[in-house]
Parts: C-alpha cells; sequence; structure tokens
C-alpha cells in the first residue's frame, strides 16, 4: 500500500484526483501512526463507507502490519474484502478525503485513529447509502459500486493428497480445528465446502467433496469434486456482480 502522509493532497491515481481531496488513512510499515480504541459508532459508521467504494484497482493491497493475505472483516453476519479499492467521505464546509478501504482494518484492529476533521466529515457529512451521499460523488464525476463481499466462512482447510479417487483424509490438525469451528457434524456421503491455500498465490482455492468414513483407519476421507475447482477471488467476483 502506499504510504502518504495525513491530510495531504490525494495523488494516488490520476483519474479520481478532485480538486482539495485530502489524503487520509494511507499506511505502510515504517510510518507511525495515532491509536485510539475505537468504539462500536464509529466502527458502524466506517463499514457502511467502506461498504459503498470508488477507485477500484485491478490487484489488491495487503495489510502491512499483518501476514500477506486477502482481508476479509466480518461485522453484524456480513463481509467485505478490503484494500482493493477506495472510500470518499465528504465535509459540510466542502473538503473532500480520500481512503482506502482498509481503513476499516487499520481503524478496528490496529486501532489506527484518523485525524478530527476526518472524524467529523464521518460523522456530519452525507452518508452511504443516502441519497444525499450519491449525489456528493455524482457531482465530482465518482462512480461507485458496491465493495466485493467475502467468501463464506463455513469451510474446511484441506490439504490435499492426490487426484479426484484419492482419498484425502480429515486428520490434519488445522482440518480438525475448522471442522470443531464450523461445528459440521459429518455423516456418511455429505457435501462439504474445502478449501486450501495456493502455494502458488495469495489466493486460496476452493472446492467441494464428499466424505466417508474408513472403518479400517476409524477416520473421515473426502473424494473431491474436481469440477468444483475455483480461486476464492473468482467467487467474490461472481457475487459482487449480483445487484444491489
Amino acid at each position: 500500500m502506499a504510504y502518504f502522509e495525513e491530510l495531504s493532497d490525494y495523488t494516488y491515481a490520476r483519474e479520481f484526483v478532485r480538486p482539495g481531496t485530502k489524503a487520509v488513512g494511507w499506511l505502510a510499515r515504517g510510518h507511525g501512526f495515532p491509536t485510539a480504541t475505537p468504539d462500536e459508532s464509529l466502527l458502524d459508521l466506517l463499514w457502511s463507507y467502506c461498504s459503498i467504494c470508488v477507485a477500484r484497482s485491478r490487484g489488491g493491497h495487503f495489510c502491512e502490519f499483518c501476514p500477506p493475505r486477502i482481508c476479509q472483516v466480518e461485522r453484524h453476519g456480513e463481509r467485505l474484502m478490503l484494500g482493493t479499492a477506495e472510500i470518499r467521505v465528504f465535509s459540510r464546509e466542502g473538503r473532500i478525503y480520500a481512503s482506502p478501504t482498509l481503513i476499516y482494518h487499520y481503524v478496528a484492529v490496529h486501532h489506527y485513529k484518523p485525524p478530527d476533521e476526518f472524524l467529523q466529515a464521518l460523522r456530519e457529512g452525507p452518508r452511504p447509502p443516502s441519497r444525499e451521499y450519491f449525489d456528493a460523488l455524482a457531482k465530482v464525476s465518482l462512480q461507485w459500486g458496491r465493495t466485493t463481499r467475502g467468501g463464506s466462512r463455513n469451510r474446511i482447510r484441506l490439504y490435499l493428497q492426490g487426484g479426484s479417487d484419492s482419498r484425502n483424509y480429515l486428520d490434519k490438525i488445522g482440518t480438525l480445528n475448522d471442522i470443531e469451528r464450523t461445528g459440521i457434524k459429518l455423516e456418511e456421503g455429505l457435501t462439504v465446502p474445502f478449501y486450501c491455500p495456493d502455494p502458488k498465490d495469495q489466493d486460496d482455492l476452493l472446492f467441494e467433496g464428499t466424505v466417508h468414513f474408513d472403518s479400517e483407519k476409524a477416520q473421515w476421507y473426502a473424494i473431491i469434486d474436481e469440477k468444483s475447482y475455483r480461486h476464492e477471488s473468482e467467487s467474490l467476483a461472481q457475487a459482487d456482480k449480483a445487484p444491489l
């Protein structure tokens, strides 16, 4: 993620530069930032802003303070994938603030404290999804979209052991922990959603398989449906095409 000094002129993406737009929340490793424990009302506000985005990027950006991975967050049963777009906040005085959608993660997880004038605009200015907010975007010729929703968390990590006819035993610690976490009750012939980190990419590999019980080993195993393989980003992109 590019670093910009707080409240400096926004210059990240030329086609989205508008006069007077200030950068907020462009954090990077090696640059300190003020902190404060956020309250729930602030997190709710940031969530509403980050649900509607502008300035989509072709790739994704990761939080430099966390292990490199797609940033998916959840609040009140909803999920968002952050780091692929920006938000705009408008003050009553006509100022515009540009932030990466990762700002929600920065505040919620790393307790980043944005500038006071940004927080005031966040609370007092037009908010999404109000008509006033969309009119403010249209006035400065910024097209908006819905932020990509995160995928289902009810997936089991599985360490693939072979082809379509191979038995992939559910005996690794990560797999067992996910089974316990999700509360899935294994039954003969049950179709289970799985995932596996792709060693060639940051993107998880998603797939489905049917589970069966090996009475000799007293262990469960899965037979994978090879036609179900896809990357997480593909599923998220399909979800993002759904109408608002």
